[in-house]
């Protein structure tokens, strides 16, 4: 039987298994949590880049085990932070 987890190889089998691996993303209760991967590709940035904000506090997370997890919730209050605070500092205010 063949692994579905195995190292694809060709382009649609690299589809497939991003498509298993997103359905594959943790879920507690209606809740959804990303992973470094996910978040990384949701920002368009490097995982390494999530893993050290992860670390230095400065975005939303938790860990389970070794590994780090993230509130879509949460996530979207982070961004929205950052936007507003962004704004308040170019006028000036707060």
């Amino acid at each position: 039987m063949n692994n579905p987890w195995a190292r694809p190889s060709s382009l649609m089998g690299a589809f497939l298994l991003s498509q298993r691996i997103a359905q594959a993303r943790f879920t507690m209760g209606q809740k959804l949590y990303l992973s470094i991967q996910d978040v990384a590709a949701r920002f368009g940035v490097n995982a390494t880049t999530v893993y050290h904000l992860a670390q230095q506090g400065a975005l939303p997370g938790f860990k389970v085990g070794n590994q780090w997890r993230f509130s879509e919730e949460m996530l979207e209050v982070w961004v929205a932070e950052q936007v507003h605070g962004k704004h308040a500092r170019k006028r000036g205010g707060h």
